[in-house]
């Protein structure tokens, strides 16, 4: 694998995981102040009111920023140690590759809304007031 085809190869692997770090410092910086249904960290809980969906906001946009910052940097360690032991052809070609970032990348969107959720019910009861 030459040099260019190399950096192709790891900007095509980086493509899902960088996607989503923007949006969480998107998130991060620009949270939106009123309940809506496009843009924001939308459930149930997080939508009873302002209180709650300002909260949920706040936790998930961190939450969000940080695990997608260390499964980014995480990856980019596993590509340049693969990569450097020769194991980088494991995986058969750069499409199963991309699959798997895809799919951990997949799994890794749940974890904030895991973690805004149990948050949400250790500072607000049930209908939404602060404990």
């Amino acid at each position: 694998m030459d040099a260019i085809n190399s950096s192709k190869w790891m900007l095509t692997i980086l493509f899902i995981p960088t996607s989503i770090l923007i949006l969480a410092v998107i998130l991060y910086y620009r949270q939106p102040k009123e309940i809506n249904f496009w843009y924001g960290y939308r459930t149930g809980f997080s939508m009873k009111n302002k209180d709650t969906w300002s909260v949920a906001n706040r936790i998930s946009a961190v939450c969000l920023l940080y695990t997608t910052l260390v499964f980014e940097t995480l990856l980019i360690l596993i590509i340049l140690i693969l990569r450097k032991a020769g194991l980088i052809e494991w995986f058969g070609s750069i499409k199963s590759f991309f699959f798997v970032v895809a799919g951990f990348s997949t799994a890794l969107v749940l974890i904030p809304i895991i973690v805004t959720e149990y948050k949400l019910t250790k500072i607000f009861t049930s209908n939404g007031e602060r404990r």
